[in-house]
This record gives C-alpha cells, sequence and structure tokens, in this order.
C-alpha cells in the first residue's frame, strides 16, 4: 500500500475548542432546557422519500410497440417528537416551505399547562419561519407565540 496517497486525520472536538463559543453555550442552553419540569421540548424535522423508477431492457411481443418513461414520485413527512414522553407525532405536508412550517405548528397541540420549547434546525424554511414569529413579532402569529417558544438547533 502506497502511504504517501493518504493522510491520517484526526477527529475534532465538537463543535470547537474555544470554550466560551456560542455553539456550546446554545447547547448547555438545550441541556438545561430538557432538564427543567416545567418545559416540554419537541424536537422537528422533514424528511423526503422519493421512488424513482429505471427504465431497463424488457421482452414484448413484436406487435407491442410499449414505451416507458421514467417516473419520480415523492412523499413529504413533518414528524415531532416530544422528548419528555418519547412520543412521535407525524404530519403530511405536500412541501416543505415557511408556510408549511407556521400550518404545523398551529395544528401541533400538547396542552399540559407547561412552556413548549419547539427545537428546528437551520433549514431555509425554518430560519424564515423563526423570523416571521418571533424575531419580526407579526401579529398575524401572536398564537403560536402564546404557547410555543421556538428554538433554534445549533449548526
Amino acid at each position: 500500500m502506497n502511504t504517501k496517497s493518504y493522510s491520517l486525520i484526526r477527529p475534532q472536538v465538537f463543535p470547537c475548542k474555544d470554550t466560551d463559543s456560542k455553539e456550546r453555550t446554545d447547547l448547555k442552553k438545550m441541556t438545561n432546557l430538557m432538564k427543567d419540569d416545567n418545559a416540554i421540548v419537541v424536537f422537528q424535522d422533514e424528511v423526503h422519500f422519493e421512488q424513482q423508477t429505471s427504465v431497463t431492457r424488457m421482452w414484448y411481443k413484436k406487435a407491442q410497440n410499449q414505451r416507458f418513461a421514467p417516473d419520480k414520485k415523492s412523499i413529504a413527512y413533518s414528524g415531532y417528537i416530544v422528548q419528555n414522553t418519547g412520543e412521535l407525532i407525524m404530519t403530511k405536508p405536500g412541501w416543505f416551505n415557511y408556510e408549511t412550517v407556521i400550518d404545523s405548528i398551529r395544528e401541533f397541540k400538547i396542552d399540559d399547562g407547561k412552556k413548549l420549547h419547539l427545537i428546528l434546525d437551520s433549514a431555509p424554511w425554518h430560519r424564515k419561519a423563526i423570523r416571521l414569529i418571533q424575531d419580526e413579532k407579526l401579529p398575524e402569529y401572536t398564537d403560536i407565540r402564546k404557547k410555543i417558544v421556538l428554538e433554534k438547533l445549533p449548526p
């Protein structure tokens, strides 16, 4: 084996070696939030499942002229995992954008008398939903702000 074409890469500490970094502060905040008895922590994410057909050779009678076009089907799911109970709640939006995220959040209901913290990753539609609901505090999203605190997952 020729060792000149390879290099040894050692794993690095996540997220960085700086102990005062924003990412570490965010992770500590999330950890403390999950230990809080007055909070319900819910993680949300989306997934697409795709089915794609491929064109192959097949045997047919000579009189038949069969043509098949490749096809691609997709189905989308949005899921919520309640950290306290392990419960999985799924919705089936047509596509993912900030509007479907906001509609999904409005449909999501847990009435336990505790503050609900929804953890979202940094997908573009999540960032826009967080900006509209929490950062800009638009009046049409007051109902969401009353029942849910949106939290950004650190990078």
